[in-house]
């Protein structure tokens, strides 16, 4: 079962951690009578921005506000700028929309997303994560050309930091293998659609939109559609030494991803192919929270091993009554709390 945001539950998170209110102030800010921050990160998933009408998703459940999204990304800035203290931002993948690469604009509306991120200081660090809709605009070459901050120091979708002393970010690339040929045949591309067929029995070959993908499939088997992705082995092996590295030097994880790798904390459709396989991985560490996107309405789940899964809900479902949908996440030694604006809900995370 997915479990939604809702502010009751929020509500219950505070209390547990015994936190006054005024502890931290009218925006969120650490005050000094609270504990240590430690950092702070924004974060911000599944913009999709485009300069169309707004319309409804594949199943016709929830209309996407497109032209919305920007505005969202604006207001986001502006409060991140507001607090002053916000060192990191994390983008969580899929800058702009599909509907771009159709009608030969993804460069002007990357632009127009890109710019508001530059009002930000350049003593910023901010990441862009790899999804599908980067995928469907771009090749990976004019992804590492065209949006800076998508790749780390070494020229990969995948790389970490540390935020702070006992914390490392580890900032994923959930569609390191995928069959996503928009713009580019990847070398996974047949082993992928292989993958697929093998648990897939809809025609995952077809054009996108033209066949309902999921039709048939029950359960965790339902993650084996051809908008998501795997992380290789490669990866993996980077993954296990980054762990391994964050366990000797008694560090604490926060993990970025744009697919999800927790079933209870998404829709099953939207779950990264090996999500067990990287879980196990991270298993091997401490980590505090993995904060993901691709599933637009959000959802959250706390692991059996403690861990916290986030996934934040997308601008495209933002409202005229509420158009922010962007968060804050503070990082203390003994928890995590997310500042949610708009339709993201603030959360206390503790350790």
């Amino acid at each position: 079962m997915v479990h939604r945001f809702s502010r009751k539950a929020c509500t219950r998170g505070f209390v547990a951690l015994g936190f006054a209110a005024s502890a931290w102030g009218v925006r969120g800010r650490c005050q000094a009578e609270a504990p240590a921050c430690r950092g702070k990160i924004g974060v911000i998933a599944d913009i999709q921005y485009a300069d169309v009408a707004d319309a409804w998703n594949f199943h016709k459940t929830h209309p996407r506000r497109y032209r919305g999204a920007l505005d969202a990304v604006d207001k986001a800035v502006d409060d991140w700028l507001e607090q002053g203290d916000v060192g990191t931002v994390v983008d969580l993948g899929d800058i702009i929309d599909q509907v771009n690469e159709k009608t030969g604009t993804s460069r002007v509306m990357l632009a127009r997303v890109l710019a508001c991120f530059d009002r930000l200081p350049r003593s910023a660090r901010i990441c862009h994560l790899v999804g599908n809709h980067e995928l469907y605009n771009f090749t990976p070459e004019e992804m590492k050309r065209l949006i800076p901050g998508v790749t780390g120091p070494k020229g990969k979708f995948y790389h970490s930091f540390v935020l702070a002393p006992g914390w490392r970010v580890v900032v994923l690339n959930s569609y390191d293998e995928h069959c996503i040929t928009d713009r580019e045949l990847p070398p996974s591309a047949e082993k992928s659609f292989q993958l697929l067929e093998k648990h897939n029995k809809n025609d995952v070959r077809a054009p996108r939109g033209t066949v309902n993908w999921a039709e048939g499939l029950e359960g965790l088997e339902a993650r084996f559609m051809p908008f998501n992705g795997a992380v290789g082995g490669e990866q993996l092996a980077w993954l296990k030494e980054q762990v391994d590295l964050s366990v000797s030097s008694r560090e604490k994880l926060l993990v970025f991803t744009h697919a999800p790798l927790c079933p209870d904390s998404c829709v099953p459709t939207t779950l990264v192919w090996n999500y067990d396989e990287v879980l196990a991985v991270l298993r091997r560490g401490s980590v505090a929270a993995v904060f993901a996107g691709h599933d637009h309405a959000g959802g959250y789940n706390r692991d059996s091993y403690g861990t916290h899964h986030i996934t934040l809900p997308s601008p495209l479902h933002t409202t005229e009554e509420s158009l922010e949908a962007h968060g804050t996440v503070e990082v203390y030694d003994d928890h995590l709390k997310l500042n949610g604006r708009g339709i993201i809900e603030s959360m206390a995370l503790p350790l």
